[in-house]
């Protein structure tokens, strides 16, 4: 905004102009007293729709690091079942994602990884996280810290091995 020295346009770093979009984009996807939280994608859209043209690089970039679905978005996959984007990859489209709960409903013991390019797991949409499945998130997210381990240590197939 330039604020405190009032700065205007050029004036404004581009990291700082970063830094507030990305501040704007938080405010967005944060539930609020007075109203609810938007998903992701909506939150982007409204963002690139709103912005300025000026700065449509910035906006760009945003989209390119967080993707359209950023790591904790649940979303709808194209066979029926419900993921949660864990990781991104160069496609800001298709994320790397574990299976929660199937077409039929019934929760994955061990979520498998679903691979988001395969038409089969392509993701048909954002979706809220299931209430009941909040609990059991904190060890999916261990279990991909642990995944991430360096060759050679204990860890679980990445999917970069599938």
């Amino acid at each position: 905004s330039g604020y405190p020295e009032g700065l205007k346009g050029s004036q404004i770093l581009r990291e700082a102009k970063l830094v507030a979009l990305a501040d704007m984009y938080l405010a967005q996807v944060t539930e609020r007293a007075h109203r609810v939280r938007l998903a992701a994608k909506s939150a982007l859209r409204q963002l690139f729709l709103e912005g300025q043209a000026d700065d449509a690089e910035l906006y760009a970039t945003l989209i390119k690091e967080l993707g359209v679905y950023p790591p904790g978005t649940g979303v709808l996959l194209a066979n029926g079942e419900f993921a949660l984007v864990l990781r991104r990859r160069g496609s800001v489209s298709a994320p790397w994602v574990r299976a929660l709960r199937s077409g039929a409903g019934t929760d994955h013991a061990d979520p498998p990884w679903r691979d988001t390019r395969d038409p089969m797991f392509a993701v048909r949409e954002a979706v809220a996280v299931p209430a009941a499945l909040a609990p059991g998130l904190i060890g999916l997210w261990a279990e991909d810290a642990n995944e991430r381990a360096p060759a050679g240590s204990k860890g679980m197939q990445t999917p970069e091995a599938l």
